[in-house]
């Protein structure tokens, strides 16, 4: 990497140079490292060293969230400082054509040497930030951006900072792409500017299973279809009176092999044909036609595809949260309003919404409701335990964070 830098007047450009690795996962969920290290005017010295760790949640197409925990250390010259931080953000964008635009609000929350300091950078104060941004993609591999962000202090609602960054961005390929720009940081208290020059690599993994063969020809995959509702596309190697065998990558392309007994099977579809293999059986209990038993099982499949739970699970973080925080370190007040928030959600019945299901036709239909409430319910149950018990374990550390 060349380094060049510009004179500011008294003082020369510093540089932060940085590199995420991000993890696409499943349910629209993206975890990432970004580490980063920044330098003194004109380059002469190590400022700075840490890392951010954070998870980002896309929550509809154009609104997603991110929590992100950073730990790091500052240079003071007769010794190195410990410091941490602790951040949510929510951020909006839109696309039009060549064009993006997004707006980001950000709450931090953070310590060095485990105690709140105002001498400490705008970075690990515990500040509200509103960030403004544009890009233009003037190529199909070069783009423009800049942006605008402006710093509050969260304890006496003042304005305080403000940061401006412009420069190129370029796309290697589909998974890696580097940054080039110029940043100005204003403190409107001390009238102290930086000038920086910034420097970015990124690099996206996405853990996706195979699609293709080696001659590049789309991979005829068989397929199990479970009395669960799951479906699994496999290579079915193996089919007894009794069991059926098959091969299946797992979630990282692992290949793995297993065995299903035939009550486990409702259909199995193998070079594009479909055999039936559930036999109404009132002796194990399956009293439903093929085609009644077909029904319930698109209600539990369209269930663990299109019901999300969200507005269950974000609910328990702000509920929860609230409570974790304004009952400071009590145990009662950290454990029980989650478990009583998941108990909320167990009785009553999940309403089948349009955007839930695949056929409208279906839509009324009693054993179809029975199948997409089976497993709707299950994920309801889960995701207000996990919005809840995070959101009081948020709730509690923000506490230990700004006592």
């Amino acid at each position: 990497m060349t380094y060049c830098a510009f004179g500011q007047y008294s003082q020369d450009a510093g540089g932060w140079w940085n590199a995420k690795v991000g993890f696409e996962l499943n349910n629209n969920r993206t975890f990432y490292v970004n580490p980063e290290v920044r330098q003194w005017d004109n380059f002469r010295s190590l400022r700075s060293a840490f890392a951010d760790i954070g998870l980002e949640q896309r929550i509809t197409k154009n609104i997603h969230g991110t929590l992100e925990y950073r730990l790091g250390s500052r240079n003071e010259w007769l010794f190195w400082e410990f410091r941490h931080r602790l951040s949510l953000g929510i951020e909006s964008a839109y696309e039009k054509k060549d064009w993006k635009a997004a707006i980001t609000v950000r709450q931090q929350f953070a310590q060095a040497n485990f105690s709140v300091s105002d001498a400490m950078d705008v970075d690990t104060k515990t500040t509200t930030r509103i960030k403004g941004s544009l890009k233009y993609q003037w190529h199909k591999d070069w783009g423009i951006y800049q942006s605008h962000e402006l710093f509050f202090n969260t304890t006496h609602l003042s304005y305080t900072n403000w940061r401006w960054q412009a420069g190129l961005a370029y796309d290697i390929n589909k998974r890696q792409s580097i940054k080039l720009g110029y940043l100005i940081q204003r403190d409107l208290a001390t009238r102290a500017t930086d000038y920086v020059i910034s420097g970015g690599w990124s690099y996206d993994f996405k853990f996706k299973k195979e699609t293709q063969k080696k001659d590049g020809t789309k991979k005829e995959w068989d397929q199990l279809n479970l009395m669960n509702g799951r479906v699994i596309p496999c290579e079915v190697f193996m089919d007894t009176s009794l069991l059926v065998k098959v091969r299946y990558q797992g979630k990282y392309g692992k290949w793995k092999e297993t065995e299903f007994h035939k009550n486990e099977i409702f259909s199995v579809i193998k070079n594009g044909k479909e055999q039936i293999v559930y036999e109404r059986d009132t002796l194990l209990g399956y009293y439903d036609s093929k085609e009644e038993l077909r029904i319930f099982l698109m209600g539990e499949q369209d269930a663990r595809e299109r019901f999300k739970a969200r507005h269950v699970m974000w609910g328990g973080v702000l509920i929860c949260g609230a409570i974790g925080f304004i009952g400071k370190d009590g145990v009662i007040t950290a454990t029980i309003p989650p478990i009583l928030y998941t108990l909320a959600h167990i009785p009553g019945r999940i309403k089948v919404r349009k955007n839930h299901i695949r056929d409208e036709a279906l839509r009324y239909n009693d054993i179809y409701g029975d199948g997409f409430g089976s497993v709707a319910k299950s994920k309801r149950i889960i995701r207000a335990a996990v919005g809840g018990f995070a959101g009081s374990a948020a709730g509690v550390m923000l506490y230990f964070l700004t006592k």
